[in-house]
């Protein structure tokens, strides 16, 4: 279904009503349509009849803690789910905590996009148990949601749990040089993961070298983004060392750190023997 149209609260109401007739619709994109709290209680009315859905965007739909609620009740009735987007809304922590009830009963639920809810610590914790719960998830997007060191030590227990991971995203949640300790923890139990973006997250040199500990297990890893993360010359050694293992690699972004020359040249190099592309 289309996307963008700004339906708001009374069209989402009239589209409500027109899809509990079509219960083998298979995908919903409702993309920002602004459908606010009013319109994701209306939303939750009719997907209770859409047993054949698999797919499910609501993202920038300006959706709060009331909507999360009611639409989360409505949720755990989408057995056949595998995509959920429902980022950059404004739910906070205490949605987050009635989505991931929703939520937690979906296994077959394989990417899931939270980025740009403000979660914050809190909200990682809730998510973390939720995520415990879902055996086939191999995506999922948290970025902007200023989860801190804490929610990541929160958020890592979750994680450590899902082997298939391949994708995790998030960047700019101000983990740290103790967040980047507790995802270095994480990564090695998540032989799967392919792509790790982390930037804009001040780990700085020390963080830097937590990480490096768990690059060591994440073979798969194909894209890894450290941009912007206060990482000088001292860090990147940290780094220059450890990537040699990572046989898998394609892309490394590095840029918006302070790197030298010596650096510059020493990755440049590595990315010419291992054939992956370097954006510093």
């Amino acid at each position: 279904m289309r996307t963008d149209n700004e339906i708001l609260t009374e069209g989402i109401f009239y589209l409500s009503e027109a899809i509990k007739n079509l219960p083998s619709l298979s995908t919903l994109n409702l993309y920002n349509n602004k459908i606010g709290d009013d319109g994701a209680i209306h939303l939750s009315n009719g997907i209770k009849n859409l047993p054949s859905l698999t797919s499910l965007d609501i993202g920038f739909d300006d959706i709060g803690e009331r909507g999360i609620k009611e639409l989360s009740e409505s949720l755990k009735t989408l057995a056949s789910l595998t995509t959920l987007k429902i980022y950059s809304n404004r739910f906070g922590s205490s949605g987050m905590q009635y989505l991931a009830e929703g939520i937690k009963g979906l296994s077959s639920l394989a990417l899931l996009d939270l980025h740009y809810n403000k979660i914050g610590e809190d909200g990682a914790l809730h998510l973390s148990e939720c995520v415990k719960h879902l055996s086939s998830l191999t995506y999922l997007d948290i970025d902007s949601n200023n989860i801190g060191p804490g929610g990541m030590k929160h958020l890592s227990e979750g994680l450590k749990t899902r082997p298939l991971l391949q994708t995790l995203d998030i960047h700019f949640n101000e983990l740290g040089v103790t967040g980047a300790h507790h995802l270095s923890e994480t990564i090695k139990h998540l032989p799967s993961l392919s792509f790790l973006d982390l930037h804009h997250n001040k780990i700085g040199n020390e963080g830097t070298e937590h990480l490096c500990e768990g690059l060591q297990y994440t073979v798969s890893l194909t894209s890894l983004n450290l941009n912007d993360n206060k990482i000088d010359d001292h860090g990147f050694s940290y780094l220059d060392d450890n990537l040699m293992n990572l046989t898998s690699l394609k892309v490394l972004i590095l840029s918006d750190n302070k790197m030298g020359d010596q650096s510059k040249q020493t990755f440049k190099n590595l990315a010419k023997e291992m054939n992956f592309k370097l954006v510093s």
